[in-house]
């Protein structure tokens, strides 16, 4: 894992753990920076059906709201990353996997590197909107598209999730 700072001890992912339940809906308007992304083109059956979705393939190091593209009814992995950084490769190899094998996930992509950066790109305008302190960063949504974690306690539980542990 790639740092910029120390996390704080995580004491409790219970409450990351919650029944499954239907949402009543997620989405609704993108904001002017995602109308400028092909995702912002998908349709809403597309958008729902994709199990594994990269948000800004085409344009990355754009942000992106992943709130509108969240799938109703799955717990919703959301991974900021960097393709210059091992272990979100191998996050995302991971999560691609297993969302194939559970039904119950969907997973969102959000590549933080502008095309010109050959590095982690720190000074991404992806970074400076979401704070992001670390590489691979993970954002958690529940069933009704609610954030349950975020940062350390969301890699923890990913870590849980695939196996796979970045440090």
């Amino acid at each position: 894992m790639h740092s910029r700072s120390c996390y704080p001890k995580v004491t409790s992912l219970a409450a990351i753990v919650i029944a499954l339940t239907v949402m009543s809906g997620c989405g609704g308007p993108r904001s002017d920076t995602d109308e400028d992304l092909a995702v912002a083109r998908l349709s809403e059956t597309e958008i729902q059906t994709s199990a594994f979705l990269a948000l800004n393939d085409d344009k990355p190091g754009t942000p992106v709201d992943p709130r509108h593209y969240l799938v109703r009814g799955k717990y919703n992995i959301v991974e900021y990353f960097s393709p210059y950084s091992a272990p979100s490769m191998t996050y995302q190899k991971a999560l691609q996997q297993l969302c194939r094998t559970h039904t119950e996930l969907a997973v969102r992509t959000i590549d933080i590197n502008r095309p010109e950066i050959q590095e982690i790109d720190w000074e991404s305008p992806v970074v400076s909107n979401e704070e992001i302190s670390s590489i691979p960063y993970f954002r958690i949504y529940d069933p009704n598209g609610s954030l349950r974690a975020h940062g350390r306690p969301a890699l923890e539980q990913v870590m849980q999730w695939t196996g796979y542990r970045a440090y």
